[in-house]
């Protein structure tokens, strides 16, 4: 007698196929939005385990209204850069410059008047009459020069660390709420 067993499956076999539908699904549980409560307190709104999506809709109007005036100026109160009066180094150069090479005042510096500060700065700055700047006699000259009226040119020289102060034998212990002994 010839018989046919048809063995069915067993469930580890259909296991593989459970986990690769889980895994498929994910992504579409995850974009699945969830309809939470609206916040009704600032501990609920400020949770920060909580994303909230919110969706503004504003008409042109609405939009041209909020949209930030253009004013000329930076937003931190100065000139836009590349406009007159750009701020930079030149902001505080060029009045000292001016005040200094402009011997005839007509606010233009010409040449000569440009070489004669030149060579009253190279004069001024080489104290050791050496023909010669040194970079430290640059900087200090350049300090000198360029430092605005109140504030000092930085140290050249950090200051020497505090002495330990010394313990003199001449001083009586005091008493904690007394006089000295």
């Amino acid at each position: 007698m010839n018989s046919t067993s048809t063995a069915s499956p067993s469930p580890n076999s259909y296991l593989p196929f459970a986990c690769l539908a889980l895994l498929a699904s994910l992504p579409l549980l995850a974009a699945q939005p969830t309809t939470q409560p609206v916040p009704q307190t600032p501990s609920q709104l400020y949770n920060l385990t909580a994303v909230h999506t919110i969706h503004l809709h504003f008409t042109p109007d609405q939009w041209q209204a909020i949209e930030p005036k253009s004013t000329g100026r930076s937003p931190f109160g100065g000139p836009r850069p590349g406009g007159p009066g750009v701020f930079g180094p030149a902001s505080f150069l060029a009045p000292v410059f001016m005040t200094a090479a402009d011997q005839n005042r007509d606010q233009k510096i010409s040449k000569d008047e440009f070489h004669s500060l030149a060579d009253k700065w190279f004069t001024d700055w080489d104290k050791e009459k050496t023909a010669k700047l040194t970079p430290d006699q640059l900087r200090a000259g350049l300090n000198a020069t360029f430092t605005p009226p109140g504030f000092s040119p930085p140290p050249q020289k950090p200051p020497p660390p505090p002495q330990p102060r010394k313990n003199h034998q001449t001083q009586r212990p005091r008493l904690r709420n007394g006089p000295r002994i």
